[in-house]
């Protein structure tokens, strides 16, 4: 990753958690071809779901590294 892209990277980071979604939408939205409004919304929903279950203890997240180590990704 180049430090412009490491740069952008942590500036998102620092972002609130709903717009981090949003600009992750934002950016799945720019490798697609074609845009299916359902599937919009479904995603929507879901990232909504998501975020509020993590918000109320049903799910937990995992530390960055250990995410990037469990993806094979060396940061």
């Amino acid at each position: 990753m180049n430090q412009q892209t490491s740069a952008l990277l942590e500036s998102a980071r620092a972002l609130p958690d709903t717009e981090r979604a949003e600009l992750l939408d934002g950016l799945f939205d720019s490798f697609e071809t074609s845009h299916d409004a359902s599937t919009d919304h479904a995603r929507a929903v879901e990232a909504e779901n998501r975020i509020d279950a993590h918000d109320n203890g049903i799910i937990k997240s995992i530390p960055e590294l250990e995410a990037y180590s469990r993806l094979g990704i060396n940061p």
